[in-house]
């Protein structure tokens, strides 16, 4: 954990000191967020609904395989989703660029490629989020847009937001950057139409108006998948494959904390080697002086599978699949605006025949 982030645990000496910054901050992006609520910044409507699911702060909160989840969810209503995101750290995002399964992470960012094989359904990546919807649309293949982030992203017009709030971190120390994790204050929740609470092991620290509409789901560690160019399903392993053996545990994602943690609920003994988010990898980074599996994230994988030609393996690499489960409650609030985007966008005019 970085200095900047163990100051925003608690409203300590480098917090205060940060906080003139953040009340600043504060200011600019109401500003900002009031020019688009009276329509004197102009915003993007699209043909399809859009629907954000985005973060209050910033690290890892789950966000991305609840993305995933929300695809499925939506699949299952018989609904064609497809995902934008701005490919964070990709090399090709100044327009849009349609993403597969084999697409190279650093040309259009590593949590686009793994949504994209953890989904397959259409993926589309721009620094211009608004561009990527539109891209998405005019391929007739989707008619729903889930935008992976984007909550602050205020041009691009949506129809719900969703935010994802790991319930163990919280908000910290409840300030805006640079003097605690928030990117808009908390007051922001009012106006979202679903909070998705992710639910961990550890304490709850968050405190939720019983109005706001709120739901729970969970990450479930479901399968090892082996860091191989030529991997096929069948070559898959159950969890407890490992589990009573000793793992060097990579993680170069915004809580790489939990994954650890996950881990060892899973019986596995975990060499932990947290990384940085969006770790740009090398071979020295999965070199140990040991003869232990290596077992890592589905984002951390799509990069290392790149890597595999540069190194001799010596070791099983795997990759820990997850799940988000979506409890009863998140469901029910899921299909109350499932109903509502069917009204908007499909259900016929009246008087039609």
């Amino acid at each position: 954990m970085s200095r900047i982030e163990q100051a925003w645990q608690t409203r300590g000496v480098l917090a205060c000191l940060l906080f003139p910054i953040s009340l600043l901050l504060r200011g600019l992006v109401a500003l900002r967020r009031w020019g688009y609520q009276f329509k004197l910044l102009p915003q993007k409507k699209s043909s399809v609904p859009v629907v954000v699911v985005g973060n209050l702060s910033v690290g890892g909160t789950g966000k991305s395989p609840l993305t995933a989840a929300l695809v499925e969810h939506f699949q299952s209503m018989d609904w064609r989703p497809g995902i934008v995101a701005r490919g964070y750290g990709g090399s090709e995002i100044d327009s849009p660029q349609m993403v597969t399964a084999l697409s190279d992470p650093a040309a259009v960012g590593d949590e686009p490629v793994m949504l994209a094989q953890l989904t397959g359904v259409p993926v589309c990546v721009c620094s211009d989020r608004v561009a990527a919807v539109a891209a998405l649309a005019n391929t007739n293949q989707v008619d729903i847009v889930f935008s992976d982030d984007g909550l602050q992203h205020y041009r691009m017009a949506r129809d719900a937001e969703i935010v994802v709030i790991d319930e163990a971190r919280g908000f910290q120390n409840g300030w805006m950057l640079p003097a605690g994790p928030l990117r808009e204050p908390v007051s922001r929740l009012k106006s979202v139409d679903l909070v998705a609470l992710h639910q961990t092991s550890g304490a709850c620290c968050v405190d939720l108006p019983a109005t706001l509409v709120a739901g729970h789901f969970h990450l479930a560690q479901t399968e090892l998948v082996p860091v191989t160019p030529d991997a096929s399903p069948t070559d898959n392993l159950p969890l407890s494959t490992l589990a009573g053996e000793t793992v060097n545990a990579v993680a170069g994602i915004g809580n790489p904390v939990r994954f650890f943690r996950q881990l060892q609920l899973a019986g596995m003994g975990v060499v932990e080697h947290p990384l940085p988010d969006h770790h740009e990898w090398t071979v020295q980074d999965l070199t140990f002086d040991n003869e232990h599996p290596i077992v890592m994230t589905s984002k951390d994988a799509v990069k290392v599978r790149k890597l595999l030609g540069q190194m001799e393996v010596t070791v099983p690499i795997y990759e820990v699949r997850v799940q988000a489960m979506l409890h009863a409650e998140l469901s029910q609030a899921l299909s109350i605006i499932e109903d509502r985007l069917h009204i908007k966008y499909r259900q016929p005019p009246q008087g039609f025949r």
